[in-house]
């Protein structure tokens, strides 16, 4: 599929041939109108390429950084929606900055923005608070995560519905989704694990892991979901590594 403007095109091009400031001057102005004109580039495919140029030139860092702050402004000052470009529903102008945060890895920023956020907007801060509850546990603020993080055994029997319909390592054409949703029922189970051992509820949170592995009907699924507890991210790496192979 072609790039949906043809200046990523040149993005591309002048990173690769380590023309990191002609890439960084064409990356701003791009994102810029992946925020104002919803006919505008694919968003998706500008913070890639800034991301990748992050790396490479410290100055695409600080520009990020401007990019974030300003975001942040707009959002306090009540600009909640941020189109992004195309023709998709537009995404929250927090879950860009959520994103933008963990590129930067900076979980307190999250945080603390929540913080305002709630304060400000409360209801859209409830429907939004699932992608601030890492940053918020990370802070160990656990009576606000208790009030965000709902008991993630309630997700069980929708996955063992999805996991009689669907393939946890399908052919490579098709999305691996049932193996998205058990790495997003796992990481609600680890969230709510931490929360509930900092609450000095450590039995619960026992209680909770082995609810959770114990409540997955299939075998395949447990043996990874207890990888993943194990190790966090297991899930998404098998995942990566099964796509990757050849196949013939």
């Amino acid at each position: 599929m072609p790039p949906i403007d043809p200046v990523l095109d040149d993005i591309a091009s002048a990173i690769e041939d380590g023309r990191h400031e002609q890439a960084l001057q064409l990356l701003i102005p791009l994102f810029e109108s992946t925020r104002e004109e919803r006919s505008g580039p694919s968003h998706f495919m500008t913070m890639f390429m800034w991301e990748q140029l992050l790396e490479a030139y410290a100055p695409a860092r600080d520009a990020y950084v401007r990019a974030r702050d300003e975001q942040v402004r707009l959002l306090l000052l009540g600009d909640a929606a941020f189109p992004g470009g195309g023709n998709r529903p537009p995404r929250t102008r927090f879950q860009l900055i959520v994103t933008m945060n963990e590129t930067l890895d900076e979980l307190h920023a999250t945080y603390e923005l929540f913080v305002q956020f709630e304060s400000l907007m409360p209801e859209l801060a409830r429907k939004q608070a699932f992608l601030a509850l890492p940053a918020i546990i990370e802070a160990r603020d656990f009576a606000l995560a208790e009030r965000y993080l709902a008991d993630p055994l309630d997700q069980l029997d929708r996955l063992n519905q999805m996991a009689r319909d669907l393939h946890l390592f399908p052919p490579a054409a098709d999305s691996p989704r049932l193996g998205a949703e058990l790495a997003n029922f796992m990481k609600d189970v680890r969230l709510r694990s931490i929360l509930l051992d900092g609450l000095e509820r450590e039995s619960e949170a026992d209680t909770l892991r082995l609810a959770a592995l114990s409540g997955i009907a299939s075998d395949d699924m447990r043996a990874l979901a207890e990888r993943e507890l194990a190790a966090p991210g297991t899930i998404m790496q098998e995942l990566s590594d099964r796509f990757s192979q050849p196949h013939n």
